[in-house]
């Protein structure tokens, strides 16, 4: 601690190390204690039905469907690959939408992942960018080519 650098103080070095120990600990403790009652009386806030209900309708009834945010270089990545593609896919960013925050929290509660991109493909959750990569390039066009083809809503497959 920074009392180790002063000069010696006749023998009191270790109340002046004792009181700075329990300096730090009241620290924490009152951290804590902060921590506490803000997530007790000020909770974050979870989605609504109606987050929910949006994100599966916009899965269901889109053949590609990507959530994504305009910054994240990965998800241009993956938009420029299905683009590359001949896909045409729905794009929802979270950016700029007023409540993107709870819409990336519904897709998550869905899909158990929080980083963007999250791409579905004919309802089906494929996962982010690099799972997308890791898919056969004919794979792929196969599933782009039934996800367009299929007829009314896709069912949501996680």
């Amino acid at each position: 601690m920074y009392a180790r650098n002063r000069p010696k103080n006749d023998g009191v070095d270790w109340l002046i190390d004792l009181m700075e120990a329990w300096v730090f600990v009241a620290l924490i403790g009152v951290y804590l204690m902060l921590n506490w009652l803000k997530n007790r009386f000020f909770p974050e806030e979870m989605p609504a039905a109606q987050h929910t209900e949006r994100i599966a309708h916009l899965i269901k009834t889109n053949p590609v469907f990507v959530v994504s945010k305009a910054t994240c270089p990965f998800c241009r990545q993956t938009l420029n690959t299905l683009g590359g593609l001949g896909a045409k896919p729905s794009v929802l960013d979270v950016q700029q939408e007023q409540e993107g925050n709870l819409l990336q929290k519904a897709v998550m509660n869905m899909t158990g992942q929080r980083t963007v991109p999250q791409i579905f493909i004919g309802g089906k959750f494929i996962g982010g960018n690099s799972e997308l990569n890791r898919v056969e390039p004919t794979k792929l066009q196969q599933m782009l080519k039934e996800a367009q083809d299929a007829k009314g809503e896709h069912e949501i497959q996680l």
